[in-house]
């Protein structure tokens, strides 16, 4: 092991360092190896405006990243798929609001499968069923893998370009593809949907992701992924330690029960220590049942026990039923205005019986007749 003295570490730390001039200032012109952090900007004249190119007038924009979120059973999948539908077949979007660009989509679905829920519902929607491809994993030699923004968005920005004329890349749910990304820090959820942002400005892709609400949260406490990501409504960064706690275990059972193991294990790994994951399973209510002697204990939500909409939607179980209207590829036949229709025609009187001596009945009493008058 070598040992330097303390002057020749002091020299050493002083060919790297600035050297100060007389003014007092730096003299960067000592250190042409050393790279300098600046600040990258442009003036505002050197800009030239541009109009966003919409996919869905005031909706959905090719270059841009858009988000839908809601609480589960909303139907989130069903409009996206409805969405990639009329991308497609270059469809007339409802309410008049013009027509789509006709253009290749790819689908990432980690909750639905493909042949049994997915394409069924391409095809009540009447998708052009050529134009939509449905990744299902990455495959690395013998390795079979889920799909990770973080790692494989160059994989992604390949099979865009393979395919070509993409105009829509749908992700269902965006938190199953973010790896090891803690949903609950701001600051790495910008880092791994940025990149996504500007592949889709650099290629001029629609980006459709889908993210869901907590179940049982209210107020601020049913922020999605992307509200935190995108809009950063919660910028105090100062959250309590409970907080935190609270928030990781409605994202955690958000899907449905998890081992009791699994939570706890999740838990030690961002720091939440056990009394506070404790208090915090209390206040929310969370369900702790044993479910066997191999599985052991899991958690729910209370609020599993009222969700009634099955996961595996398809048309037989009827779960489609509402939805499936709206993407009838049929033409639509409008209501006639209500002006336009003829007035309700007025039942006529029974036809009074005729007279024995065959004269038309009178107003008078009974045996008069109108043949009075003549």
């Amino acid at each position: 092991m070598t040992h330097y003295s303390d002057e020749e570490i002091a020299a050493a730390l002083g060919r790297l360092l600035p050297k100060k001039n007389t003014n007092g200032g730096s003299n960067t012109a000592d250190i042409p190896n050393v790279a300098l952090a600046h600040l990258i900007s442009r003036c505002a004249a050197e800009i030239a405006p541009k109009r966003i190119d919409f996919t869905w007038a005031g909706r959905i924009a090719r270059g841009k990243h858009t988000a839908i979120a809601g609480e589960p059973g909303d139907g989130k999948s069903q409009l996206s798929v409805y969405i990639a539908a009329t991308v497609s077949r270059g469809g007339e979007w409802p309410c008049s609001e013009g027509r789509a660009p006709i253009g290749n989509v790819i689908i990432l679905n980690a909750e639905d499968g493909a042949d049994d829920t997915v394409v069924p519902r391409l095809i009540a929607a009447g998708a052009d069923l050529n134009r939509i491809h449905i990744v299902s994993a990455v495959s690395q030699g013998t390795v079979r893998r889920t799909f990770n923004l973080q790692g494989d968005l160059a994989l992604l920005e390949q099979k865009i370009t393979e395919i070509r004329d993409v105009a829509l890349v749908i992700i269902d749910p965006i938190s199953s593809y973010m790896g090891k990304t803690d949903s609950h820090k701001n600051a790495e959820v910008r880092g791994a949907l940025e990149p996504l942002s500007e592949m889709a400005e650099r290629l001029q892709v629609a980006i459709l992701s889908i993210t869901h609400f907590s179940k049982s949260g209210t107020g601020t406490n049913t922020k999605a992924l992307h509200d935190e990501a995108l809009r950063a409504t919660d910028t105090s960064g100062d959250r309590s330690a409970a907080t935190e706690a609270e928030e990781f275990l409605r994202e955690k059972l958000s899907e449905g029960p998890v081992s009791a193991k699994e939570g706890e294990e999740h838990a030690r790994a961002l720091g939440i220590a056990p009394r506070t994951l404790a208090r915090a399973r209390k206040k929310l209510g969370v369900v702790a049942e044993k479910v066997g002697l191999k599985e052991g204990w899991i958690w729910r939500l209370p609020a599993e026990d009222c969700q009634t909409t099955p996961k595996n939607a398809n048309q037989s179980n009827g779960s489609l039923r509402p939805a499936l209207a709206a993407f009838d590829p049929s033409p639509y036949h409008p209501v006639p205005d209500y002006r336009e229709l003829p007035a309700t025609p007025q039942p006529s009187p029974p036809p009074e019986p005729p007279q024995a001596n065959g004269r038309a009945p009178a107003l008078g009493p009974r045996g008069d007749s109108l043949d009075d008058f003549q």
